[in-house]
């Protein structure tokens, strides 16, 4: 709540709700929290499209307009990739009826054999 400039908090007016530090295998590095909710509505959108970095982005309308259209043209052309295999690994109907004719095939087989032991059982 304190990224928000009308936060009223006594809290947020401390040097350390406005900054924090993280530190890493490289070392510690420091971050200013941004009050405006479309920066963060951005780093979350674009976290969520690439692998998940977020450690470079871009920061003025027109790089953004651009990474969000080859964002949504990626998704959408992984998507297209993905649908053109499965139209390519689908069942034509014919190979379905010669499935289900295998199956039956092999059905009337076990019940033929199993009938063969029922009636071989009852002969002895």
């Amino acid at each position: 709540a304190c990224q928000f400039g009308h936060a009223l908090h006594a809290g947020c007016l401390q040097e350390n709700a406005r900054i924090w530090t993280v530190h890493t295998l490289v070392g510690p590095f420091e971050k200013v929290n941004d009050p405006y909710l479309w920066n963060s509505v951005w780093s979350a959108f674009s976290t969520s499209t690439t692998v998940g970095y977020g450690d470079v982005q871009a920061s003025t309308l027109a790089g953004r307009l651009v990474s969000f259209l080859t964002s949504i043209l990626g998704l959408l052309f992984m998507a297209l990739i993905t649908s053109s295999f499965m139209v390519k690994l689908s069942y034509t109907s014919e190979e379905v009826a010669a499935s289900l004719m295998i199956e039956k095939a092999r059905a009337e087989s076990t019940l033929l054999s199993r009938k063969s032991m029922i009636v071989s059982m009852y002969i002895n």
